[in-house]
């Protein structure tokens, strides 16, 4: 009697099919759930990422803006004093100075000079620019810049507009498109290299035609967000790096301008006795030629560009950051 048979095979298959459908629509969920897992771990790698990069940018514009106003700063509170602590004192010959040979320092306080002629105009200019764009360009651009501006009579305040022309400068101001500037992405591109492009959206996935597409969709997307968060770290090093640099040319200045003070009160007990250099004691033009020394190398610093025009660290920074280093040892020896 096969035929009454057929129904029971006919239920057995119906059951079976049902377990196997049952079975498919599970793997299918946990194929769905892992995809949704891979994205997730994507998007906080991302978001790792530009949590750290913005850290980075956060920080390394307070130091910009601080190295800017350092450098107008020195050249008021500094210099300044300096030119006035030398008036009345005659026949300083400082070419003649031994101390001071195969150092330019006459060329270099000729630039505190300029500077210093030019400073309510880049004062002024800079308030009405805003500190935020105008001292962070200042910080990359150096005293040239400072000069160029003032000299022209082109106004302080473009450089700010400078700032925002340059992809790294904007992005480090917080320049956004908006604003004219070149964003997050127009910095990174000079800054590490990265554009950016789009991750895979989770939404997207789960209209694939299987879960197994969808899994694939999402380890593709985990491993671009890989790569994006090793681009950005990439960039976040360069910055760390900008906002070192500015942080150590600002602290030297510091140090430099705290030796010149000294040292210009030095000058000025002398004066109150003599007004020719040819009657110091070897103390005393000893006393004048630190000065002398001490102001070359804060001209060095307020000069030195931090940022090349494309927007990379200047590595120059480096070399004038370790000669300065070795005058303020050499000065606070003494």
């Amino acid at each position: 009697m096969v035929l009454p048979l057929v129904p029971l095979l006919i239920g057995v298959g119906a059951a079976a099919a049902g377990a196997y459908g049952v079975k498919k629509g599970s793997d299918a969920k946990a194929g769905f759930d892992t995809a949704k897992r891979i994205f997730r771990q994507a998007e906080n790698k991302l978001d790792e990422a530009d949590e750290t990069l913005e850290e980075m940018r956060v920080k390394t514009n307070e130091r910009l803006t601080i190295l800017g106003a350092t450098r107008i700063a020195v050249v008021e509170q500094c210099y300044i004093p300096f030119k006035k602590a030398l008036e009345g004192i005659k026949n300083i010959e400082i070419s003649q100075i031994p101390e001071l040979k195969g150092i330019d320092v006459e060329n270099r306080l000729l630039e505190l000079d300029r500077l210093s002629v030019s400073l309510p105009e880049i004062v002024s200019g800079v308030g009405a620019a805003g500190a935020s764009g105008a001292l962070t360009a200042l910080a990359a651009y150096g005293g040239t810049q400072m000069l160029a501006a003032a000299s022209t009579g082109t106004a302080i305040s473009t450089l700010s507009g400078a700032a925002a022309t340059n992809a790294t400068l904007a992005w480090l101001g917080g320049g956004s498109l908006a604003a004219g500037g070149f964003g997050m992405a127009g910095g990174m591109v000079v800054l590490g290299g990265v554009v950016a492009g789009p991750i895979l959206a989770v939404g997207g996935a789960m209209l694939a035609a299987s879960a197994e597409t969808a899994v694939d969709d999402a380890k593709r997307n985990l491993a671009k967000a890989h790569a994006i968060y090793n681009e950005k770290m990439i960039a976040a090093k360069t910055t760390r790096a900008i906002g070192n640099a500015a942080h150590a040319i600002a602290g030297l200045i510091e140090q430099l301008s705290e030796v010149a003070d000294e040292l210009i009160a030095e000058i000025e007990k002398i004066r109150k006795h003599k007004d020719d250099y040819q009657t110091f004691t070897q103390a005393e033009k000893a006393i004048l030629a630190n000065a002398f020394l001490c102001m070359g190398g804060i001209s060095a610093l307020v000069k030195a560009p931090l940022i090349k025009e494309n927007g990379a660290l200047d590595v120059a920074i480096r070399d004038v950051r370790d000669q300065a280093k070795d005058l303020v040892d050499r000065l606070n020896s003494i």
